[in-house]
């Protein structure tokens, strides 16, 4: 199949989260699977390194608001191979310090019109470099308009008349959502700004756009496809993704388990697998608290965050219980930026509790991949999480998560109760109820069954053991590509 990713972000070219990851990851999967993938993304200043120098560079010029606005369309180096790589160029729209937001955390005032010209502009880059597209893939808010623009207006040109479209869900929590005064900017028809198609609230929503119109929804875990659709996770779009159930399904995120593998990982002080994770583990976790100045206290548990210090991530959970935790035998080292309030205590703390506590207030790739070989047990207490990753890093790495039994945590996290030790299938420890009690009750939990080395050993040996790689979800994602594909076709008959 031709399938045409479009995009905010992909690694290694532009990236603020989790999105990043998938479109850099799950293209090059679907490569190996025999599949031809181009990704179009914004051309931001952090591509820009990446941009090579062939001859064709076309321009397009497209309609946003009451102007023509041009912009050109450049390759890139591509990471994997069977991966084509555009950028959409457009420097007064994309050149910034941002992807989404000034320096203040602001959102642009001129997304709606920057993302409404990217939209726009990757279906010209598609005619331009005269690709067959099979499906084409909309990711998030910034490209919800797709499957507007590709019912509405493009339908009827032969190379569109059979395209299928996806639209997949990263977080609903981020709908693009603008004043009905901007509406003018999308050159969309009049009659699409009504409560069952891209109205919202007395405004409009692109995320809206993108699951009205797509021919099939996903979302990346089989439980916040669930969720999305109950009133506290669905962020109002709740009753229209239960309308559109047939339509929605829930894959799994993947990692890449080249890049992720503790057995040759350069971060890794000695490389294990999960015949020699023992060994690896025990020399990962005396350096990594040499590192960071802890105490070498080989009974007691090393417990690790890597994340977001925000509230979406359950950091208040923490912050609430720190001081209990830390009054226990254990040892904990957090890694990560966010709301000052939390750097400023847990700064604090890691000053006063020095050999107890590790605080490192910044993103450091090499420090998290030695805290995910290093650490006994991850924390990861969110308030909701659509997949999430560090849990997958953590299991590849023989580190046990502890984790709210939301979205795709309870989906790649079997509970460790009595009936999943006795049948070796549990890899970790949920809590469900959003509460400082239940938080520290599943810790307690886990480092209670730490102590049983048999027991534990059961639980590292199963995480290492699980299969969370891309190929797996690609060969999902290739199943809902081709009812895209149907659907569409059915259409167009």
């Amino acid at each position: 199949m031709d399938i045409v990713f479009v995009a905010s972000e992909a690694v290694p070219y532009a990236k603020t989260g989790g999105l990043a990851d998938v479109v850099g990851a799950l293209p090059a999967s679907l490569a190996k699977l025999g599949h031809q993938v181009t990704i179009i993304l914004p051309c931001f200043r952090s591509c820009r390194p990446f941009i090579r120098f062939p001859s064709f560079q076309p321009t397009v010029d497209v309609n946003v608001g009451e102007r023509r606005v041009e912009g050109v369309i450049k390759q890139a180096e591509s990471t994997h191979e069977g991966v084509r790589v555009l950028l959409v160029d457009q420097p007064s729209y994309f050149d910034r310090a941002g992807l989404y937001v000034d320096e203040h955390g602001q959102d642009y005032s001129d997304n709606c019109e920057r993302f409404t010209f990217f939209c726009r502009a990757a279906f010209a880059a598609m005619e331009a470099f005269d690709l067959n597209v099979d499906c084409v893939h909309a990711h998030d808010w910034h490209t919800g308009l797709l499957p507007v623009i590709l019912q509405h207006e493009v339908r009827h040109v032969e190379r569109f008349a059979r395209t299928g479209s996806i639209f997949t869900i990263h977080n609903i929590a981020f709908q693009g959502l603008f004043d009905r005064r901007q509406w003018y900017i999308t050159r969309l028809d009049d009659s699409l700004l009504t409560s069952d198609r891209l109205e919202y609230f007395g405004r409009f929503s692109f995320m809206k756009g993108g699951i009205v119109f797509s021919d099939v929804i996903s979302t990346v875990s089989r439980r916040y496809a669930q969720e999305i659709q109950e009133l506290e996770f669905g962020g109002g779009l709740d009753p229209l993704l239960r309308h559109r159930a047939d339509r929605l399904t829930g894959i799994p995120n993947g990692i890449d388990f080249a890049s992720w593998d503790p057995a040759n990982d350069p971060h890794v002080p000695v490389g294990f697998d999960r015949e020699t994770w023992k060994v690896g583990k025990r020399e990962s976790r005396r350096v990594l608290r040499e590192e960071l100045g802890l105490e070498q206290r080989e009974e007691t548990p090393l417990l690790g965050i890597v994340s977001r210090l925000t509230d979406q991530k359950g950091i208040d959970l923490l912050a609430s219980t720190i001081r209990e935790l830390l009054s226990q035998d254990l040892q904990l080292v957090i890694l990560g930026t966010g709301d000052h309030h939390y750097e400023s205590l847990f700064g604090r703390l890691s000053q006063q509790f020095s050999r107890q506590l590790s605080a490192r207030l910044r993103f450091d790739e090499g420090l998290a991949r030695r805290i995910y070989a290093g650490a006994d047990m991850l924390l990861m207490p969110s308030l909701f999480e659509p997949c999430g990753l560090s849990q997958l890093y953590s299991l590849r790495y023989g580190t046990v998560p502890i984790v709210r039994a939301v979205g795709g945590l309870y989906d790649t996290v079997v509970d460790a109760t009595p009936a999943t030790i006795r049948d070796r299938t549990a890899t970790g420890f949920h809590f469900d109820h959003y509460t400082p009690e239940a938080f520290l009750s599943a810790i307690r939990r886990a480092t209670g069954v730490f102590r049983n080395q048999a027991t534990w050993a059961r639980l590292v040996e199963q995480g290492m053991s699980q299969d969370w790689s891309w190929q797996k979800s690609a060969k999902q994602y290739v199943e809902l590509y081709r009812r895209a594909t149907f659907l569409a076709g059915a259409r167009s008959r």
